[in-house]
């Protein structure tokens, strides 16, 4: 008898854990209703783990993510005052209308005075 009190308080919390964590909650896409895909040669449709609908997807094409800050490719140019700052052209109305960066303004680019 006394083992069987420590071995059965053991056991009962272990068991009520397996038993909550079976326990499923609804899910998110219960009330969405997906319409009919109808996808493209080339194309299979998939269903991913926490989407609701499937979608069409090709395996065969690969899309590499090409990750770059600013390189001044579309214009700009770093700023004096701020290292790893670019600074792009501002649309000011007139250039009596623009400050531009010192050591004592605080400012890394040129702004419009509005």
């Amino acid at each position: 008898m006394r083992l069987f009190l420590p071995i059965l308080s053991f056991l009962i919390p272990v068991a009520n854990g397996i038993l909550l964590s079976n326990k499923q909650e609804p899910p998110a896409c219960a009330n969405i209703e997906c319409a009919p895909l109808k996808c493209p040669t080339g194309f299979d449709e998939k269903q991913e783990p926490g989407t609701c609908c499937p979608v069409c997807f090709n395996p065969d094409i690969k899309l590499e993510a090409k990750l770059t800050g600013a390189t001044g490719e579309f214009g700009g140019s770093e700023s004096t005052f701020c290292k790893g700052t670019w600074c792009f052209p501002t649309l000011c109305p007139s250039e009596e209308k623009i400050t531009a960066p010192t050591t004592t303004n605080g400012q890394c680019c040129p702004v419009c005075n509005v």
